[in-house]
């Protein structure tokens, strides 16, 4: 059975505590009405703007708990924004994971900032996002957060004081497709460099840090000066992560060395990076090497594994290409010719 829409009378049950449904995008649209459902604890997903899908049903569907995933960017922006207050998602305070995924269409910083999650939130997702910039709720009004992950940012060039997050423990930010640049204020500390001595922690709970894919990324900006005298950073990370940041020219080493519990560091498919600290020699190699587990690429392993990549995806090409052959000619081709 292909579902593309729920019944129109489901608003009648009532007494309903779970509404679940396999999500494809673009697919399934839920219809006025369930906006009744006030004792509703699981919705499994809401396509804002699909069919008669709005936003604004989630308002008084106050007894939402566990995770909420929510599509973006099918309607216009001014009926989003309408429905983004409408929606009072900072009033669910029984929400622990929030999921954004968004479609086509820009989702604007306005429309974001309407979509303020409830405070004591735990687990934080935005997939696709098209936006330059990201709400100020991320860095002001989520004190519980525990897990952020940003994929697949197309136009944000620059990341927020996440820093500030007091109960951050994982962060993960791939496909950051326009970010070339990270600067001390993604720690949260800027504000209080003048204030030193005494500065607050910047992510005084991280303990995963992933970079994945950021393919723009050049530079990741050091702690200099008397600024890393005073200043107390990272100091619960264990694990840091790069992967697939070929133009990211050097790791900030001093920034590193005030991370004092980094156990874990793992450098791959990152071109920059692999030149620099891939022979595990040297000065650069000195300023890494105090971190008990490292696993940095080499170039050559680089260049080896990309290049049976590449003869990999011929070889499946050929294959592909000589069974089109075969087919053509099997189904009544006779021409003498070939199809290829």
């Amino acid at each position: 059975m292909d579902l593309s829409a729920l019944p129109q009378g489901i608003y009648k049950l009532i007494n309903l505590r779970h509404l679940l449904f396999p999500i494809r995008w673009g697919k399934i649209s839920i219809p006025q009405g369930v906006e009744r459902l006030t004792g509703l604890w699981i919705l499994s997903g809401l396509i804002a703007g699909r069919g008669s899908s709005k936003l604004g049903y989630l308002r008084k569907l106050n007894q939402l708990r566990g995770s909420l995933e929510l599509f973006l960017g099918e309607s216009t922006e001014l009926e989003d924004l309408v429905d983004a207050k409408k929606a009072e998602l900072r009033n669910k305070i029984y929400i622990q994971e929030l999921s954004f995924y968004f479609g086509r269409r820009e989702v604007g910083v306005d429309i974001m900032e309407a979509l303020q999650p409830p405070p004591n939130l735990h687990c934080l997702r935005m997939v696709g996002y098209k936006g330059t910039q990201l709400p100020v709720w991320i860095t002001t009004s989520l004190n519980y957060l525990r897990v952020l992950r940003f994929v697949g940012f197309y136009k944000c060039s620059y990341l927020s004081p996440l820093g500030k997050l007091p109960m951050l423990e994982k962060l993960e930010i791939s496909f950051m497709w326009s970010m070339k640049y990270v600067g001390n204020e993604f720690l949260g500390i800027m504000e209080t460099i003048q204030e030193l001595p005494n500065a607050g922690p910047a992510f005084p709970k991280l303990r995963k840090l992933c970079f994945e894919r950021c393919q723009e990324w050049e530079k990741w900006e050091d702690i200099t000066g008397d600024e890393k005298d005073h200043l107390l950073i990272m100091p619960c990370l264990r694990v840091l992560k790069i992967i697939g940041c070929d133009k990211l020219k050097a790791l900030p080493h001093c920034l590193l060395r005030m991370a004092s519990s980094l156990e874990h560091l793992t450098v791959r498919s990152s071109l920059g990076l692999a030149s620099l600290y891939g022979d595990r020699t040297g000065d650069e190699w000195d300023k890494i090497s105090h971190i008990p587990h490292i696993k940095v690429e080499s170039l050559e392993d680089i260049n080896r594994r990309r290049l049976l990549l590449r003869n990999e995806l011929l070889f499946r090409y050929k294959v592909i290409e000589a069974d089109g052959c075969e087919s053509g000619q099997s189904s009544g081709d006779t021409s003498g010719g070939s199809l290829c």
